[in-house]
């Protein structure tokens, strides 16, 4: 997490193994929120979940980028994404 001087908190996933890219959620100064920690497992994967805590309960909001290929590695890395989520396959 970056706690920016502005208005919003800066939740970030870089990428650990290429160079660029990676996702990040911006969330309001005016809300409490704290990122959920990604298990190590997938730290090849580009996903940051972080929880924000409203007057009416908590929202989980989940950020994902998924490359683009549709070859084995495309849906090795769609396996392992919908495992992470523990979204049944």
């Amino acid at each position: 997490m970056i706690d920016s001087s502005h208005k919003h908190i800066v939740y970030r996933n870089d990428r650990s193994t290429r160079q660029g890219g990676g996702v990040l959620c911006l969330v309001s100064k005016d809300w409490s929120s704290f990122m959920v920690p990604i298990p190590d497992k997938f730290h090849n994967l580009d996903v940051i979940a972080v929880t924000v805590m409203t007057d009416t309960g908590n929202v989980r909001y989940i950020t994902v980028y998924r490359p683009p290929e549709l070859n084995k590695l495309g849906r090795d890395y769609m396996m392992l994404l919908a495992e992470c989520l523990d979204i049944p396959v």
